[in-house]
């Protein structure tokens, strides 16, 4: 997407603050422009610079926040940001103040926890790392704990690392992902002002190489006549015997009036009745068991149904009144049959009609001609 040039906005400003000495204190604002504006912190008017409590966000991305922490009373008083580019310059402002410890915070400025990112669900890879991450603010600083399955992780160190990573971001590490860390994971941020909860959860996966998952097979294609029966066969190796599911172009197969669904030992078939030209496509074949997945596709292609178009004779057939007349057809396959007419009617053989065959011929036999057996259609 193309941004046009323009001078700086924000898209989000710093919130007031007012927090106990010996806390800490996150200011953050994003700010849009075309240029990518460059970022300062002003108090009262002074630049800041990162040093000793104060740690500014390096000049990167939309985003930049100023921490400053172990706060002290002196550290209240307006804070500034300023956006520039070529384009122009922006600005915004904030209190903050700082109360002196045993002070009371007045309640009305207080902010209950928000969740502003949320731990994403996830599938891992067994044996490797799982890293959950979020984002909370308020007033005053929440503090977290995180939960499996609603007990929490606390006093398992050896498997859990919980983090705090500043600008209120934490995270938690689970170490060496096996089958027994699948599960809800939440985390609840708390604080004087209130309290705030969100969850995912973790799924781990063996990853392929085990001798007992699914095994993999390759693509292989398949063409079918349309009207015909089709049937997707495929043998599939596993202990425990896999689940299989059945997928055309990525949507899932249920079993219904055209497509049957057939399970014969190891061998995995999908039956499609009266293939039609819509059933083309890329099938799917997914095999899950507790050791991982196994996958196989068919390339499925429709060939129309041949018509049976016969072959006319270029020539005038001319024969005598009362003598035999013979009409021939060539047909394009010697197992089609043919059906005579004339005027529209069909014509049944009897006494005076007879059919005959001879190879890939179909011959009309009219015993003794008369002139209403002219122009047979």
């Amino acid at each position: 997407m193309e941004t046009s040039m323009g001078a700086p906005t924000f898209l989000s400003r710093p919130e007031p603050h007012n927090i106990p000495e010996g806390d800490t204190i996150v200011l953050s604002c994003t700010a849009d422009g075309m240029p990518m504006p460059s970022m300062r912190w002003l108090k009262d008017g002074k630049e800041l610079n990162s040093h000793d409590r104060f740690e500014i966000s390096p000049a990167k991305g939309p985003t930049h926040w100023i921490t400053v922490k172990n706060v002290r009373p002196e550290d209240s008083g307006k804070y500034s940001c300023i956006a520039e580019n070529s384009k122009g310059t922006a600005w915004c402002a904030v209190n903050v103040k700082i109360s002196p410890e045993g002070s009371d915070i007045p309640q009305q400025i207080m902010s209950a926890p928000m969740f502003t990112a949320k731990p994403k669900s996830c599938r891992v890879a067994a044996t490797t790392d799982c890293l959950l991450r979020c984002a909370v603010r308020g007033v005053p600083q929440p503090r977290l704990t995180w939960y499996k399955n609603g007990a929490s992780i606390e006093g398992h160190s050896g498997k859990y690392l919980a983090d705090s990573k500043g600008h209120g971001i934490h995270t938690l590490k689970i170490l060496d992902v096996d089958r027994q860390d699948a599960g809800a994971y939440s985390v609840i941020a708390e604080s004087a002002a209130g309290e705030a909860s969100c969850s995912c959860t973790v799924e781990p996966v063996v990853s392929f190489g085990n001798p007992n998952e699914p095994q993999k097979i390759a693509k292989k294609s398949v063409c079918v006549t349309a009207g015909k029966t089709a049937r997707l066969t495929l043998e599939v190796n596993g202990s425990p015997l896999p689940e299989v599911t059945w997928y055309k172009n990525g949507k899932k197969i249920y079993q219904g009036k055209r497509f049957a669904i057939i399970e014969q030992g190891n061998n995995f078939s999908l039956k499609i009745l009266r293939i039609c030209k819509e059933d083309e496509g890329i099938y799917e074949c997914c095999a899950i068991n507790k050791a991982g997945i196994g996958r196989a596709v068919v390339d499925l292609t429709v060939k129309e149904q041949e018509v049976f178009r016969p072959v006319k004779s270029s020539r005038l057939v001319v024969v005598d009144e009362g003598k035999d007349a013979f009409l021939a057809v060539d047909v394009v396959d010697a197992k089609f049959e043919v059906i005579w007419s004339k005027d529209g009617k069909d014509m049944e053989q009897d006494g005076r009609f007879k059919l005959m065959k001879a190879g890939n011929k179909r011959i009309l036999k009219l015993v003794k001609a008369t002139k209403s057996d002219q122009e047979w259609l």
